[in-house]
């Protein structure tokens, strides 16, 4: 019990700093939203993506017998949905006519730790 509770608790939290965060970089690059708009657009774009994310997030468990490489490809499937579904909230929210920058910017962090992580690996 006490693990739903911290992750109901704890989540949402982490959320909102996301949401904020975001919201900052969108008016750091000229964006008009206000935080209120940021917040909507980053839970919407949550709450658009949550079936294509649980469900390539299921789907190792129904298909164990897929390889690995096709298993994580579909996983990210899941996680590009995410990010361009923000990509859009925000472009939105923020008044950006193009969407595809915004989606490089949400993207770009994750690829930033993507290398670091192979960087740490073959050093």
């Amino acid at each position: 019990m006490q693990g739903f509770v911290s992750f109901a608790f704890f989540v949402p939290l982490a959320y909102y700093l996301v949401a904020a965060t975001g919201t900052l970089a969108a008016k750091a690059c000229g964006g008009t939203g206000s935080w209120y708009e940021g917040r909507v657009a980053f839970f919407w774009a949550a709450f658009i993506s949550a079936p294509v994310t649980l469900i390539t997030g299921i789907l190792p468990l129904l298909a164990p017998t897929l390889p690995d490489s096709i298993l994580i490809a579909i996983g990210q499937v899941g996680v590009f949905f995410f990010a361009w579904a923000v990509a859009q909230a925000f472009a939105e929210a923020f008044s950006f006519t193009r969407t595809w920058l915004v989606l490089i910017a949400v993207c770009s962090p994750a690829v930033l730790l993507f290398v670091i992580y192979i960087a740490s690996i073959l050093l």
